[in-house]
Protein backbone atom coordinates (compact mmCIF):
# COMPACT_ATOMS: atom_id res chain seq x y z
CA UNK A 1 0.00 0.00 0.00
CA UNK A 2 1.50 3.52 -0.88
CA UNK A 3 0.86 6.02 1.88
CA UNK A 4 0.69 9.72 1.25
CA UNK A 5 3.40 11.58 2.70
CA UNK A 6 4.18 14.64 1.06
CA UNK A 7 2.03 17.49 -0.94
CA UNK A 8 2.57 20.74 -3.02
CA UNK A 9 1.70 24.02 -2.28
CA UNK A 10 2.18 25.35 -6.12
CA UNK A 11 -1.82 26.38 -6.47
CA UNK A 12 -2.56 27.34 -9.94
CA UNK A 13 -5.20 30.36 -9.53
CA UNK A 14 -5.87 29.97 -5.99
CA UNK A 15 -5.43 27.79 -2.58
CA UNK A 16 -6.91 27.31 0.73
CA UNK A 17 -5.46 25.07 3.41
CA UNK A 18 -6.95 22.23 4.78
CA UNK A 19 -6.23 19.94 7.76
CA UNK A 20 -4.67 16.12 7.19
CA UNK A 21 -2.92 13.62 8.78
CA UNK A 22 -0.51 11.09 7.31
CA UNK A 23 -1.13 7.59 7.70
CA UNK A 24 1.39 7.11 10.92
CA UNK A 25 0.62 5.50 14.10
CA UNK A 26 2.89 7.25 16.98
CA UNK A 27 3.10 10.98 15.97
CA UNK A 28 0.61 11.38 12.88
CA UNK A 29 2.03 14.63 10.85
CA UNK A 30 -0.19 17.15 10.00
CA UNK A 31 -0.29 18.21 6.44
CA UNK A 32 -2.27 20.71 4.04
CA UNK A 33 -4.23 20.42 0.40
CA UNK A 34 -4.05 22.31 -2.27
CA UNK A 35 -8.02 23.40 -3.73
CA UNK A 36 -7.20 24.00 -7.30
CA UNK A 37 -9.38 25.87 -9.93
CA UNK A 38 -8.93 25.11 -13.51
CA UNK A 39 -10.68 27.14 -15.96
CA UNK A 40 -11.90 25.11 -19.05
CA UNK A 41 -15.00 27.70 -19.92
CA UNK A 42 -12.76 29.33 -22.90
CA UNK A 43 -13.58 26.80 -25.38
CA UNK A 44 -15.27 23.66 -25.43
CA UNK A 45 -12.25 21.43 -27.77
CA UNK A 46 -9.62 22.67 -25.94
CA UNK A 47 -7.81 19.96 -23.51
CA UNK A 48 -6.00 21.31 -19.92
CA UNK A 49 -2.83 19.19 -19.40
CA UNK A 50 -1.99 19.35 -15.76
CA UNK A 51 0.73 17.87 -13.82
CA UNK A 52 0.54 17.28 -10.01
CA UNK A 53 4.41 17.73 -9.48
CA UNK A 54 4.68 21.53 -11.21
CA UNK A 55 1.37 21.91 -9.39
CA UNK A 56 -0.18 23.65 -12.86
CA UNK A 57 -1.87 23.40 -16.49
CA UNK A 58 1.82 22.70 -18.16
CA UNK A 59 0.00 23.39 -21.18
CA UNK A 60 -3.21 23.39 -23.62
CA UNK A 61 -4.06 21.16 -26.38
CA UNK A 62 -6.67 21.27 -29.27
CA UNK A 63 -9.28 18.19 -29.04
CA UNK A 64 -8.53 16.28 -32.10
CA UNK A 65 -6.64 13.47 -33.31
CA UNK A 66 -3.45 15.20 -34.55
CA UNK A 67 -2.80 17.19 -30.88
CA UNK A 68 -4.25 14.08 -28.76
CA UNK A 69 -1.46 12.32 -30.44
CA UNK A 70 1.19 14.71 -29.39
CA UNK A 71 -0.13 14.74 -26.18
CA UNK A 72 0.06 11.28 -25.75
CA UNK A 73 3.83 10.87 -26.34
CA UNK A 74 4.26 13.05 -23.62
CA UNK A 75 4.61 12.08 -19.83
CA UNK A 76 5.07 15.19 -18.27
CA UNK A 77 1.07 15.49 -17.33
CA UNK A 78 -1.24 13.77 -15.02
CA UNK A 79 -4.66 14.46 -15.87
CA UNK A 80 -6.63 16.74 -18.38
CA UNK A 81 -9.86 18.65 -18.57
CA UNK A 82 -11.66 19.56 -21.31
CA UNK A 83 -15.17 21.28 -20.90
CA UNK A 84 -16.90 17.98 -19.85
CA UNK A 85 -14.20 15.29 -19.85
CA UNK A 86 -11.07 14.28 -18.05
CA UNK A 87 -8.34 11.82 -19.05
CA UNK A 88 -5.42 10.28 -17.68
CA UNK A 89 -1.73 9.52 -18.54
CA UNK A 90 -2.54 5.90 -19.28
CA UNK A 91 -3.90 3.55 -21.91
CA UNK A 92 -5.33 5.53 -24.74
CA UNK A 93 -4.64 8.85 -23.46
CA UNK A 94 -0.53 8.43 -22.66
CA UNK A 95 2.17 6.53 -22.55
CA UNK A 96 2.71 7.00 -18.87
CA UNK A 97 2.07 4.66 -15.91
CA UNK A 98 -1.66 6.53 -15.13
CA UNK A 99 -4.81 5.70 -14.00
CA UNK A 100 -7.15 6.53 -11.67
CA UNK A 101 -9.25 4.62 -8.21
CA UNK A 102 -12.95 6.10 -7.36
CA UNK A 103 -13.03 5.73 -3.75
CA UNK A 104 -16.63 4.62 -3.26
CA UNK A 105 -18.67 6.19 -1.11
CA UNK A 106 -19.29 5.69 2.43
CA UNK A 107 -22.23 6.86 5.28
CA UNK A 108 -19.36 9.48 5.57
CA UNK A 109 -19.31 12.92 3.53
CA UNK A 110 -17.25 13.34 0.59
CA UNK A 111 -15.29 15.58 2.32
CA UNK A 112 -14.67 13.38 5.39
CA UNK A 113 -13.75 10.48 2.77
CA UNK A 114 -10.92 12.39 1.34
CA UNK A 115 -9.62 13.71 4.52
CA UNK A 116 -9.57 10.24 6.08
CA UNK A 117 -7.89 8.54 3.42
CA UNK A 118 -4.51 7.96 4.24
CA UNK A 119 -3.09 5.32 2.06
CA UNK A 120 -3.51 4.84 -1.54
CA UNK A 121 -4.44 1.77 -3.29
CA UNK A 122 -2.11 -1.46 -4.29
CA UNK A 123 -4.29 -2.20 -7.50
CA UNK A 124 -7.19 -1.78 -9.77
CA UNK A 125 -6.32 1.35 -11.19
CA UNK A 126 -8.20 2.00 -13.98
CA UNK A 127 -6.51 3.03 -17.38
CA UNK A 128 -8.20 5.43 -20.46
CA UNK A 129 -9.66 4.10 -23.05
CA UNK A 130 -11.45 5.28 -26.42
CA UNK A 131 -14.89 7.21 -26.07
CA UNK A 132 -16.77 7.36 -28.69
CA UNK A 133 -19.05 10.36 -29.35
CA UNK A 134 -16.93 13.26 -27.03
CA UNK A 135 -18.57 16.58 -27.44
CA UNK A 136 -16.82 19.78 -28.18
CA UNK A 137 -18.97 22.10 -29.01
CA UNK A 138 -21.84 24.02 -28.79
CA UNK A 139 -24.12 23.13 -30.46
CA UNK A 140 -22.95 19.44 -30.51
CA UNK A 141 -19.98 18.52 -32.90
CA UNK A 142 -18.28 14.96 -31.50
CA UNK A 143 -15.62 13.44 -32.49
CA UNK A 144 -13.94 9.79 -31.17
CA UNK A 145 -11.24 9.89 -28.63
CA UNK A 146 -9.62 8.69 -25.53
CA UNK A 147 -10.71 9.80 -21.43
CA UNK A 148 -11.76 8.17 -18.21
CA UNK A 149 -14.75 6.61 -18.15
CA UNK A 150 -14.59 6.68 -14.37
CA UNK A 151 -13.47 11.07 -14.02
CA UNK A 152 -15.90 11.62 -17.12
CA UNK A 153 -19.35 10.36 -15.34
CA UNK A 154 -18.60 13.20 -12.67
CA UNK A 155 -20.81 15.72 -15.57
CA UNK A 156 -23.61 15.08 -17.33
CA UNK A 157 -25.72 16.94 -20.11
CA UNK A 158 -29.24 17.58 -18.93
CA UNK A 159 -30.68 19.62 -22.08
CA UNK A 160 -28.70 23.04 -21.79
CA UNK A 161 -27.74 22.37 -17.87
CA UNK A 162 -24.49 20.51 -16.70
CA UNK A 163 -25.34 17.87 -14.11
CA UNK A 164 -22.44 17.64 -11.46
CA UNK A 165 -21.99 14.47 -8.60
CA UNK A 166 -18.20 14.96 -6.93
CA UNK A 167 -16.15 12.53 -6.62
CA UNK A 168 -13.48 11.19 -4.47
CA UNK A 169 -10.32 9.72 -6.60
CA UNK A 170 -6.50 8.65 -6.02
CA UNK A 171 -4.90 9.45 -9.43
CA UNK A 172 -1.65 7.22 -9.92
CA UNK A 173 0.83 10.26 -11.75
CA UNK A 174 2.96 9.31 -15.25
CA UNK A 175 5.68 8.18 -13.30
CA UNK A 176 4.04 6.02 -10.73
CA UNK A 177 3.31 8.59 -8.09
CA UNK A 178 0.00 8.92 -6.45
CA UNK A 179 -2.13 12.19 -5.48
CA UNK A 180 -5.66 11.81 -3.55
CA UNK A 181 -8.02 13.97 -5.41
CA UNK A 182 -11.42 15.66 -4.31
CA UNK A 183 -13.59 16.71 -7.52
CA UNK A 184 -15.70 19.06 -6.22
CA UNK A 185 -17.37 21.34 -8.09
CA UNK A 186 -17.96 22.75 -11.83
CA UNK A 187 -18.17 26.51 -10.42
CA UNK A 188 -15.76 29.12 -9.48
CA UNK A 189 -15.54 30.88 -5.70
CA UNK A 190 -18.20 33.80 -7.91
CA UNK A 191 -20.53 30.99 -8.98
CA UNK A 192 -19.39 30.71 -12.24
CA UNK A 193 -19.70 27.67 -14.08
CA UNK A 194 -16.87 25.94 -16.57
CA UNK A 195 -14.10 25.97 -13.77
CA UNK A 196 -12.73 22.17 -13.00
CA UNK A 197 -12.31 22.76 -9.24
CA UNK A 198 -10.47 20.28 -6.84
CA UNK A 199 -8.71 19.83 -3.68
CA UNK A 200 -5.82 17.26 -4.40
CA UNK A 201 -2.68 16.05 -2.03
CA UNK A 202 0.46 14.85 -3.91
CA UNK A 203 2.24 11.68 -2.65
CA UNK A 204 6.05 13.39 -4.29
CA UNK A 205 8.23 10.21 -3.04
CA UNK A 206 6.38 7.26 -4.97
Amino acid sequence: MKKFKLLLMLPLLMAVTIGFNSCSDDDPTPLEGDETVIDVSASWDTWNYFSFAQGKVIGTGKADAENDALWKERTDWDIAFNRLYARTNSGTSGKGQGGVIEIEPTNDSKTQVFTNLAVAPATGYVVDAEVKDMMISMPPVYYTASGSATINSWLTMNGMNIIQAPKVLVIKTADGKYAKMYLKNYKNEEDKTGYVTFEYIYQANG
